[in-house]
């Protein structure tokens, strides 16, 4: 409570004693002086308590609220919501004391309040939800008293303390709308002045919240003439600076920031002004060394050291600023690397550093800070969604590159003679040995992490045959490690749990204790059996194609991802010349490509887009001469074929919706003749044909027999067999060939029905679809390698499921298989998308037969039965009738 309040209560407490000495006074003014005088000074006392608790609260939150630097500060800091969860409990103090005040001591009179404390304490209950962010219930509070005061000044008070809670939850329309209520009644007789003199302030952190600066900045310059508390007036201070900044008016800039320093405000306020005023330099008037001594001075200093980032960022300003592009890399590198507690500050750094990177074309690096960014990105940074998105497009790019390039190191290596493949191993290995320490130094300094004794993998590349060579692949770092393994200690195998079950020793054995053998063959044979580690020559053998299949396989692994880093870069990256190199890599080493009708289309749509028309002529005749009938030469020859694809395929949907219309409504013999219809228009389409097709089968059922039923539904089952409605039309099927033995003998029927017997007995699975699942495969032991199936299986996910929660156990499970799961996953749906995904893959199941292994589905609930029951069979009937 301000002095001048306390006095005026003091004086109100006096006078209405006063009125009790008062002699011949009438009765009725005796009781009600007394009264008056006995609610005053109880009343006093308890709204004195609920504003000491409510001032405390409040100026912990000025004390703790932490500015965000990197933009134009607010006026108003009210602290984020853990600041507010602190200041609570004082705030449900000073809600009760005022709640208390207002039930015990409120008095009306003619429809108006004669406690004016009471009036207050409803103001003081608003405040204090506001300051705990219960903005609904402030906003409830300042309308109250905005409304029901409105005789009295206080309501002013309620008016602009609303306005506030409008803009902190971000309904700046109704804020701006009670400001301009505010505005015009400053000409009010009992407008009280402490009002008149804030509002400018409230009125600048409106246009400052909307980021609307120059609407802002009269505001500012107003509430500086008026604000008589020292801090604001230097924070304001503080803020003109910035805004002048921002804009290039770097002298008055300066000007400004110089008096804040002469303020002596607290000490990063102090900070920030000294950074801000050796930046502010014009450097057609200025000469950058001058500025660059003195932020390397402040670099140098102790008391500045928690702030390297900002001081380091702002040199990569001025380096920037003077044209030199390798010493702002460097600062900026150097800020992102000290940046330890502001988060902000790091993603700023990393953000720049990115786009530096991406804009020479080096997207490998551009990635990796990228990824730094978004790991450590507030959710309320500017472009949040489209940085989190260029992250992960560059992921992609990275992440393509690095299989063509380790692929093609591992086909050259595959090449060599035994000698020169050893002394190659061997000056690694000696390299490695000399360098491993070193780096691991360095990877600390740089990512903020504990170096290990074992050092990090080499992975071959293609320029110079060692991935390792390659500083991107260094730099990728602990965040990126973080963000897809978790933490986890560095070690051989690190991307694996349950290491221990899956690999007993360093030989590999299987369950009955013989020595299992390496996949491949030739040299280094006796080497892969004692793999220990990036330290023997056997870590760079084992993963050499050798077979003529594990070379197909490795060419397939670099064609899909030149295709993909194509589009990538096309579609995505709008980088022409990196997506026309690549498609020409690409038509160059596998010209025999299967798809390489897609690869000219592509390579003439570039060439076209650049004008060189000779050029783009050359693929357009490859396209138009060898596949005439396909949809790209139909395209090139008819600029609006698609367009009437897609006018064809509108109208085959509206015909569908008509069919299924008179589906629903049991007009079989309508649904016959536009089925009929649909099979001779659009007999080309794969999408909508199959749905049509079942329409006419059930329609067909209604209306004959069952064998037409039957054989309609054998015909869409025959003709679209990846049609997803084809397992409701097999179900159907093997309906029918239970209940009529249509299509199948007396035998089969009667096996039919024997084994739907003997489903009915009660199974101790239960199914759940959205349930977690795992994915589960079952191994022998006998017949497949588990540890290079175990490794495929990780590059996969690696590949195709970078963020998913792949988490890879093997475990044992009798004396037949070995138990290996994949995840958990959200539900059953989410499963499926990993399930079929991985079911296709030929890379992870290359070299084992499919008689070698089982793959399911699996809830978590019934994982445990199956681990503990051991009945393979009995699962898979379950899962037969339940997942297929």
């Amino acid at each position: 409570m301000k002095a001048n309040e306390k006095h005026r209560l003091f004086f109100l407490i006096v006078l209405s004693g006063l009125l009790l000495g008062v002699s011949g006074c009438s009765t009725r003014r005796n009781t009600l002086a007394a009264r008056l005088y006995h609610r005053l000074t109880s009343h006093y006392n308890v709204y004195w308590n609920g504003k000491q608790s409510l001032d405390k609260g409040a100026n912990e939150i000025r004390t703790d609220a932490m500015d965000n630097f990197s933009q134009v500060l607010r006026v108003y800091n009210y602290g984020d919501e853990a600041l507010a969860k602190r200041v609570e409990p004082l705030m449900q103090d000073a809600i009760k004391q005022s709640s208390e005040g207002i039930q015990q001591h409120s008095m009306v009179f003619n429809g108006q309040e004669l406690i004016r404390w009471v009036q207050y304490s409803y103001l003081l209950m608003g405040q204090a939800n506001f300051y705990k962010k219960d903005f609904t219930a402030a906003r409830r509070i300042f309308e109250f008293v905005s409304q029901k005061y409105n005789y009295a000044p206080i309501h002013y008070y309620g008016m602009l303390w609303l306005a506030k809670t409008y803009i902190e939850s971000g309904d700046y329309e109704k804020a701006d709308a009670e400001l301009n209520l505010l505005r015009s009644r400053l000409t009010d007789e009992n407008f009280p002045i402490p009002l008149k003199m804030e509002l400018p302030l409230v009125e600048a952190d409106f246009y400052i919240a909307r980021n609307n600066l120059d609407d802002a900045y009269p505001f500012l310059e107003q509430g500086l003439k008026t604000c008589r508390n020292k801090e604001l007036r230097t924070r304001i201070m503080f803020i003109i600076g910035q805004i002048n900044q921002r804009q290039g008016h770097l002298n008055t800039a300066a000007k400004y920031f110089k008096e804040v320093i002469k303020r002596n405000p607290v000490f990063q306020l102090d900070f920030e002004a000294r950074l801000r005023l050796a930046t502010s330099y014009d450097t057609l008037q200025q000469d950058h060394k001058y500025v660059e001594k003195t932020l390397k001075r402040m670099a140098s200093s102790n008391e500045y050291q928690p702030f390297l980032d900002k001081i380091y960022y702002a040199l990569a300003n001025v380096a920037e600023k003077s044209h030199q592009d390798s010493m702002m890399i460097h600062y900026l590198r150097l800020s992102v690397s000290h940046s330890k507690k502001d988060n902000w500050q790091k993603t700023t750094s990393a953000v720049k550093l990115a786009k530096t990177y991406f804009n020479k074309g080096n997207y490998p690096l551009s990635q990796i800070y990228y990824d730094t960014a978004v790991q450590s990105m507030p959710k309320n940074y500017p472009d949040y969604d489209q940085l989190k998105k260029t992250a992960s497009v560059l992921s992609e790019v990275v992440n393509n590159t690095q299989i063509i390039q380790v692929q093609d190191s591992l086909q050259r290596m595959a090449k060599m003679d035994t000698a020169t493949l050893y002394a190659l191993i061997d000056r690694r290995i000696k390299d490695l040995k000399k360098t491993q320490q070193k780096e691991a130094e360095v990877l600390a300094e740089a990512q903020n992490y504990t170096p290990v004794s074992n050092p990090t993998t080499p992975v071959a590349q293609a320029g110079g045959i060692w991935y390792f060579d390659n500083p991107a692949a260094k730099s990728r770092g602990y965040n990126e490690f973080v963000r897809q393994w978790g933490n986890r200690k560095l070690e051989d195998m690190w991307f694996l749990s349950g290491k221990q079950s899956m690999f007993p020793s360093q030989t590999a054995q299987n369950e009955s204790g013989t020595t299992t053998q390496p996949a491949f063959t030739g040299h280094g044979k006796k080497e892969i059996l004692n793999a220990s580690g990036p330290l023997s020559r056997a870590f760079y053998l084992k993963n050499i194609p050798r077979t003529n299949q594990e070379f197909r396989i490795s060419d397939s692994l670099i064609m899909s991802s030149y295709k993909d880093l194509g589009f990538i870069y096309l579609q995505t990256l709008h980088d022409t010349i990196h997506a026309l190199n690549t498609y020409l890599a690409l038509q160059n080493r596998f010209p025999a490509d299967p798809e390489k009708l897609q690869n000219w289309y592509m390579l003439y749509q570039i060439y076209s887009g650049l004008n060189q028309e000779s050029k783009a002529q050359v693929y357009r005749d490859l396209i138009v001469n060898n596949y005439p009938n396909s949809l790209y030469a139909k395209v090139i020859q008819n600029p609006d074929y698609y367009k009437q694809l897609v006018t064809e395929h509108e109208e085959e949907t509206q015909l569908y919706k008509r069919t299924y219309n008179a589906f629903e409504n049991q007009d079989y013999y309508r649904t016959l003749n536009y089925t009929e219809r649909a099979m001779h228009l659009y007999k080309d389409d794969t999408v909508l044909m199959p749905k049509f097709l079942y329409l006419r089968a059930v329609s067909l059922g209604k209306v004959q027999v069952p064998d037409s039923l039957y054989n309609a539904l054998q015909l869409l089952v025959k003709s679209y067999p990846n049609s997803d409605i084809v397992p409701r039309a097999n179900e159907i099927i093997l309906m029918l060939q239970k209940e009529y033995g249509i299509g199948i003998t007396p035998e089969q029927r009667a096996a039919l029905l024997a084994k739907e017997k003997n489903k009915m007995t009660a199974s101790p699975y239960v199914f759940d679809a959205t349930a977690p699942h795992l994915v589960m495969m079952l191994v022998k032991t006998g017949t497949v390698q588990i540890r290079p199936l175990i490794v495929r299986l990780s590059d996969f996910n690696q590949k195709y499921f970078p963020k998913g929660h792949t988490e890879i156990k093997n475990i044992t499970f009798d004396s037949t298989y070995r138990l290996i799961t994949v995840g958990s996953f959200g539900d059953m749906i989410q499963t499926a998308a990993y399930y079929q995904a991985l079911k296709e893959n030929a890379y992870v199941f290359s070299g084992i037969s499919q008689k070698d292994y089982e793959l399911y589905m699996i809830s978590l609930r019934n994982y445990s039965l199956f681990y503990k029951d051991k009945n393979i069979q009995s699962y898979k009937e379950f899962y037969d009738e339940h997942y297929k």
